[in-house]
This record gives C-alpha cells, structure tokens and sequence, in this order.
C-alpha cells in the first residue's frame, strides 16, 4: 500500500465562554474541578457535557482514552497492545478509567438519552447552545463555522483536565491521523496515483485543509500563506505543544479488536458490565486477536 496522511487532528473539550460566564465558573484544570463545573450547570438546567453513542461508540471512547491517559500515561496501552511483557488490559488503571467514565455518568456529566443519541445531533445541540462542553477533535471549529456561524466567536477549549496522583501530563492529548489517502501499489495507474498522493501532501492542499476547512494538515505550511482566526490557530499551536500524542484506541488496533472494545465501552456507559469485566473482555479478545 501507498498512503499519505492528508489532516491531523487533537481532541480537546469545546466549550462555551459564555455560558461559563453566565455561571461564573473557570476553566477546569483537575477532574475534580470538571465535575464540580457539571454539577453546577446540571443545577442550572445546562446539558453539562453533550455526548452521542449510538453508532458513535468512538464518541465515549474519547472520554475512557483520556481517562486512561491521564492516569497512567502512555504506557499501559503501549506495553497492552504490543502484547509486551507485563502489558495487558486487565492493568489496575483501565479498571480505574472505567470506574470514573462511569461516576461522570451517575453525576449527570452528561444529557439524558445520551446512550441513544447519533453522533450528528451532538453539534446541534452544542450550536443550540444547550450543552456548555464536547469533547471532540480538531476538525469542530470547521463545522461550527459552517453550520453555526453565529455562535464561533462564543467558542473556546481547554486540554482534558489532569487526574490527581496521576501518571500522564494534561498536554498528552488523544490524538493522530484524521483523513489520509491510500492506494494499492498494484494499481493499474501508478502514474496518476503518485500524482495525487502529491497533490494531498502538497502545501496547496494544506493551505486548503487550514483556510477553507480549518483543519490540522499533514503537510507542513507556513502562515504567512493562510488568513486563519484565533481559535483556529490555537488548537493547530495545542497540538504543537503536546508532551505526547495517544493515537486512538480502535485505530491502534485490528478491526475485530476495536469493534470488542468500542462495544464494551457501550456497554460500561449503560452500566451493563462492570470496569473490571470491561478489562478482562478486552484483555481476553486481544489475547485471541494479538497473540
């Protein structure tokens, strides 16, 4: 295969300043202050964080990978993933992820009916203006732009808050490869496949992801090329000042692996199954898959 990724993008929590000041409240730089700042919206009738997994089960996966990360760096799914000596998903901090993904759920973080909401409906309902929060990638500010352009200047973000004790930075960010191109290097046309693979890595194209898109390229630029506002330019310079970048659990893994995972990940937000039986299911699939 010959491939070449076209857009990068970090995942940040997206919020809405003025809801924030409406409700005097800081930015979150622990968890504990993230779910003192969703107690007070919820108080308040505000959609603390919105959040969409029908279909969308990467959506929660953010909040475990970040979770994860935070309390115990990159290593424990490096070192789980590379079937490494002494690596394995039944490690005490993916139990521990889940038992907090799941105290967010009990403590109202996030919008009833939340388990059967499609992934579309979450920008509405942040553009709507009735959730304060979404933790999502890069590519948000593009799309608020363009479906709600009203409400862009009202946008900021903050890096997922710091776990006490933890292992892992709050400038480790989730993160990696967005869109991207590929072709099979038997292809009847190597020529023009060449061809384009140098088109999306040309800085034309990056020009393009970051003016019209305001997307993160690939392909290094130069702003001196790009007309960008100030929420754009700021996630781009968050990405660039990552301690660590965890790329994404399901994109880490083989295909019968991530759909193991992101099911039970489904599962653990419905509190059908405990964080431990999570662990084990995915720890015995990656046995089954890996080894």
């Amino acid at each position: 295969m010959w491939g070449v990724p076209v857009e990068l993008a970090n995942v940040l929590i997206y919020y809405n300043t003025e809801i924030f000041a409406k409700y005097n409240l800081a930015v979150p730089t622990t968890f504990d202050d993230l779910l003192k700042v969703c107690r007070v919206l919820k108080n308040n009738g505000v959609i603390p964080m919105v959040l969409a997994l029908n279909k969308a089960e990467w959506v929660g996966d953010l909040y475990y990978q970040y979770l994860v990360t935070r309390l115990g760096g990159l290593e424990p799914f490096k070192k789980a993933i590379a079937r490494e000596p002494g690596g394995s998903f039944n490690d005490p901090v993916f139990v521990e992820a889940g038992k907090l993904l799941q105290q967010m759920v009990a403590e109202g973080c996030f919008q009833e009916g939340f388990l059967g909401a499609e992934y579309a409906s979450m920008r509405q309902i942040f553009t709507q203006e009735k959730a304060a929060m979404m933790l999502m990638g890069s590519w948000l500010p593009g799309q608020i732009a363009s479906e709600a352009a009203h409400m862009y200047d009202k946008v900021d973000f903050f890096n997922f808050p710091a776990i006490k004790g933890g292992k892992g930075q709050i400038t480790d960010i989730v993160g990696g490869t967005n869109a991207a191109f590929a072709v099979s290097s038997a292809t009847k046309y190597p020529e023009a496949a060449k061809a384009l693979a140098k088109e999306f890595s040309s800085e034309a194209t990056a020009i393009d992801v970051l003016q019209i898109a305001k997307r993160l390229p690939a392909t290094n630029f130069s702003y001196d090329k790009v007309s960008l506002d100030d929420l754009t330019i700021r996630v781009i310079e968050a990405a660039g000042k990552a301690t660590n970048i965890q790329l994404y659990y399901d994109q880490s893994s083989t295909p019968n692996l991530a759909q193991v995972h992101l099911e039970s990940i489904s599962a653990l937000y419905a509190g059908l199954i405990t964080p431990a039986q999570k662990a084990a299911e995915w720890e015995k699939a990656a046995v089954q898959e890996l080894e």
